[in-house]
């Protein structure tokens, strides 16, 4: 990265030759120096692991995939820099030689969880908590060899996510609805089953800095992901075609009224 730095700033200085052309390509080396400010003088092993902790994310209800997800990008970074990641190579006082993915890699049901707007003023009232957040956020991508800062940061969110959770059953415990099983039988639905069946996932919180600012406050506008791949629930489709009925009609409640809150 600083090599390609190096590159841009000798072929935009020939043209401080005259004021107006200094004009032309001042907006340039500015992002050049911002470029620099953000990479700083690390090697190439640090550099790769703030650009994987500063965008890439993922979800998955399987912790295993996650492990597998972060073994696979574990092993893309190696490749891009092998001589950085050899034994003899690195400082003597590194203990962490690779990212810890935790605060990027969330475990739940990325389908079932508070709406957006009910979890973003319910975390309204963790303003401080989620600066604090930030703040541990902003030194793990500085200093990626400490993870004693994700362990920070995973503990508060497990105390925050305690209370979303409690607010979101209450919320399920208000809606209810009646519905007819395949053979005639009449039932009353419960959507806090949903609890039993799947682990909820609140984006808003597992993701923070996406939905709130540093200071902790709501962004106004353009909150979350610009980019979000996901792939369809095969294994889910499986199940409930092996008769996991109730477990589908939670869920079609749930998304029924989800969508009656958004209109």
């Amino acid at each position: 990265m600083n090599e390609i730095i190096k590159e841009a700033e000798q072929k935009y200085l020939p043209y401080f030759s005259s004021w107006e052309s200094a004009q032309k390509v001042q907006g340039k080396l500015d992002k050049i120096s911002e470029i620099r400010r953000l990479v700083g003088s690390q090697d190439s092993r640090e550099l790769l692991s703030q650009i994987i902790l500063r965008h890439i994310y993922g979800n998955d209800l399987d912790m295993r995939a996650l492990e597998v997800a972060k073994v696979n990008i574990w092993l893309e970074a190696v490749k891009l820099a092998p001589v950085e990641f050899r034994f003899n190579r690195l400082p003597k006082e590194t203990e962490h030689v690779l990212p810890d993915l935790r605060a990027n890699f969330g475990n739940g049901d990325s389908l079932v969880g508070m709406r957006f707007d009910d979890a973003i003023a319910c975390l309204t009232n963790y303003k401080s908590t989620l600066s604090e957040l930030s703040r541990l956020r902003r030194e793990y991508l500085n200093n990626p060899s400490d993870p004693n800062l994700v362990e920070k940061i995973e503990e508060t969110k497990r105390l925050i996510r305690e209370d979303l959770n409690i607010r979101f059953r209450e919320t399920l415990a208000k809606n209810r609805f009646h519905y007819t099983m395949k053979g005639g039988e009449k039932r009353e639905s419960d959507l806090t089953k949903l609890f039993e069946l799947t682990e909820p996932f609140h984006w808003c919180l597992e993701f923070w800095y996406a939905f709130f600012d540093e200071d902790g406050g709501p962004l106004a506008k353009g909150y979350g992901f610009d980019i979000v791949i996901g792939n369809p629930p095969y294994g889910r489709i499986k199940q409930l075609l092996e008769g996991e009925e109730e477990k589908h009609v939670s869920y079609t409640m749930l998304f029924t009224r989800v969508n009656q809150l958004n209109q």
